[in-house]
Parts: C-alpha cells; sequence; structure tokens
C-alpha cells in the first residue's frame, strides 16, 4: 500500500480522510489525516505491515504533530486547539 499526499482513505469505520501532509521520523512515515467532513478532525497515523495504525498516545501525539510543518495546513490556527 503506497499513500501520498491528498490522497483519500476511507476508515473501517465508513469516515473518509484527506491525506495533508507527510512526515519521515524515527525510521517511520507518518501521515496527517483530516475529516473530509469535518477539518476539526486530525488524525496521525503511520503504516505497520501494511495496515494504517493511528496515533492513540496523547504525548505521542503531541511530539509527532509538531515535527510536520503544520504552517501550510493550519494557517492561522492556533496548533494548541488541537491539542487540547
Amino acid at each position: 500500500m503506497k499513500i501520498e499526499l491528498m490522497d483519500r482513505i476511507t476508515l473501517e469505520d465508513d469516515t473518509k480522510y484527506i491525506v495533508a501532509n507527510t512526515l519521515e521520523y524515527n525510521n517511520k512515515i507518518y501521515y496527517l489525516l483530516v475529516n473530509d467532513e469535518d477539518d476539526t478532525d486530525i488524525m496521525i497515523a503511520y503504516l505497520k505491515n501494511m495496515e494504517l495504525l493511528s496515533i492513540e498516545d496523547v504525548d505521542e501525539y503531541k511530539k509527532i504533530l509538531l515535527k510536520f510543518n503544520t504552517d501550510k495546513i493550519l494557517k492561522n490556527m492556533d496548533i494548541n486547539d488541537f491539542l487540547n
């Protein structure tokens, strides 16, 4: 499975996300996913054994989110709105 920027991904629960950004960090490629219908719903995920896994740990989520070039994604929004 190859995931690229701007791909649309449908999860098992039929929620649709768009790949807004990618990041290579610690030998993994992370994907910043934005819900297609709710742009306040942001997920960070990575591929493991051809399965897309989301980051559930809050501290890890914050650490990875801050590594993305969020300026081009979030524009003038305060990133802390997504961290709280």
